[in-house]
């Protein structure tokens, strides 16, 4: 029947279930993608809230507002574990609603780390891996190796990982965040909800748009100090119709794909794929990643004096078009 694979994030102790791996692995590519995306942060900024100003003269002197500013933001560091206790208190006097904006962007900060996996250790495991079989990659602590992995890995981390359903579809956006738990806590009371949603999107910045393509994009192990170019990968794929008639799925390789290669891991090299290749044998497995942009990458990688970064472009564009062709998903024209 085969073995049953999950991508563990080691260091947030979460899996994803991938079932089949020659049954999800072209598939998942732009959702690993997501996973290892470091989003631009929202830019700094104030919440404006249009009304009436206040009369301080006229203010309760009994009121919370009496209270000094140094106090309040002690007030709403209380709150920061939860959006909407943020919004709520925030909604009750315009005074509050700038004092609310550093918060609200600590907690964009915080929900965008909890939803990816950029800069953690991660492996797709097989559930034939042998208990005494972990990827060379793969560092753990001592307290990690007794607390998780005393036994076999996979049923370890199977059985104490906090599971995230299925690798499709993991990102819903941190503003889609916010609005859906402002609608819980408020429920009944649409109304009211409505008009902070609204004063909300006016003053909070834009989300970063999810990329659509690999262009001008980097796939980085930062374990390895190797790196994937996405402008290769996007050239790949668009000069892909002149040499090859493309079949069935229509999802080309990513820079996610990249990284799903090489973290593959288990003893048994049943993949449930045609490719030939030691998929089960990721030499990536185990190790860190991110994806950024490539201009900033290479700012950063001229100033740096320690370890050089290899360029792994040609080698893992190499082992995906493999794949592919091995799949049946590119067939190589005749001419060619």
């Amino acid at each position: 029947m085969g073995q049953d694979w999950l991508i563990l994030d080691i260091d947030a102790r979460t899996k994803y279930r991938m079932g089949k791996l020659g049954e999800s692995f072209f598939d998942v590519g732009r959702d690993v993608f997501r996973m290892l995306w470091v989003r631009p942060l929202p830019p700094q900024f104030n919440l404006r809230i249009e009304g009436v100003n206040k009369n301080d003269a006229n203010q309760n002197k009994r009121s919370i507002l009496s209270l000094p500013v140094e106090l309040l933001d002690m007030l709403f560091s209380l709150l920061e574990g939860d959006w909407s206790d943020i919004l709520c208190f925030a909604a009750t006097c315009l005074t509050l609603w700038p004092i609310a904006a550093t918060h609200l962007r600590r907690r964009f900060q915080q929900v965008q780390a909890r939803r990816t996996s950029y800069s953690h250790r991660l492996v797709c495991l097989g559930d034939y891996t042998h208990a005494d079989d972990l990827p060379p990659g793969l560092h753990l602590s001592k307290e990690e190796r007794r607390e998780s992995f005393g036994g076999d890995l996979y049923v370890s981390a199977f059985d104490h990982y906090a599971s995230r359903g299925t690798i499709f579809g993991t990102d819903d956006g941190v503003f889609s965040s916010m609005i859906g738990a402002l609608y819980r806590r408020f429920d009944y009371w649409d109304r009211e909800a409505q008009a902070i949603e609204s004063e909300l999107r006016r003053c909070l910045p834009k989300e970063a748009r999810f990329p659509q393509s690999d262009v001008g994009l980097v796939l980085r192990n930062l374990s390895q100090h190797a790196f994937v170019r996405g402008s290769a990968l996007a050239a790949f794929n668009n000069e892909m119709p002149e040499h090859y008639e493309i079949k069935g799925r229509t999802q080309l390789p990513c820079l996610g794909n990249a990284a799903l290669a090489r973290i593959c891991w288990s003893s048994y090299p049943s993949t449930g794929t045609p490719y030939d290749g030691p998929l089960h044998r990721g030499v990536w497995a185990g190790d860190r990643f991110d994806v950024v942009d490539e201009e900033a990458f290479e700012r950063e990688r001229e100033a740096e004096s320690g370890k050089p970064w290899e360029d792994a472009t040609d080698e893992v564009l190499a082992e995906l078009k493999a794949m592919w062709i091995a799949e049946g998903l590119l067939v190589p024209l005749q001419d060619d």
